[in-house]
């Protein structure tokens, strides 16, 4: 720990980057990434905990789904042929499927419901998804890095602020394009 980082502080830090995913992922990814380039001592500890918050989010959407295959409105749409074609499909590519919601905006939160709901093994579902939320921190986090190295330490500080605006963006403009979409949608039916 440095010595100008003071014990509260890295609490305070440890506390937000693992409650943060079950509020926002990227957001919260990106935030852990910033407070490692902003503290490169203690990056390796804001790091596991970053990844345990994560993985206990994403846990909680299975089991969520899980629990809800057993209300009767979700186990009679889990008999639809169309969701038993998309059923076998998740269960049949699990690791794919699982890497692909990492890095596709929007598909995280439904498909990990859906595992729960499928009664995907837990077993393969655990370690999949500390696999990529690893991956997926350690590429933002080497992306700040990199950043960091470009830019300078005078402006690293303002790097966070920079990545922050720029997943608000992304965010911003996907539900506006779906919006759009959906709105298109119910005016053609």
């Amino acid at each position: 720990m440095s010595a100008e980082f003071a014990m509260p502080q890295l609490w305070a830090i440890y506390l937000a980057v693992f409650v943060a995913p079950f509020i926002q992922e990227d957001a919260a990814v990106v935030g852990s990434a910033s407070a490692a380039s902003l503290h490169p001592d203690d990056a390796g500890g804001i790091f596991l905990v970053s990844l345990l918050g994560l993985i206990m989010s994403d846990g909680w959407k299975y089991w969520a789904g899980y629990f809800a295959q057993s209300w009767p409105p979700a186990a009679r749409l889990t008999n639809n042929p169309k969701i038993a074609t998309l059923k076998e499909a998740v269960l049949s590519r699990l690791g794919l499927a699982l890497l692909g919601a990492r890095f596709i905006p929007g598909t995280r939160i439904p498909l990990y419901l859906a595992c729960g709901v499928f009664r995907a093994p837990f077993r393969r579902f655990l370690p999949l998804i500390a696999l990529t939320a690893s991956l997926y921190l350690g590429l933002t986090y080497g992306l700040f890095a990199a950043l960091g190295e470009i830019v300078g330490a005078r402006l690293q500080h303002f790097l966070p602020f920079v990545m922050v605006g720029i997943v608000i963006t992304v965010i911003a403009v996907t539900v506006i394009t779906n919006f759009i979409k959906s709105r298109r949608g119910s005016a053609n039916s």
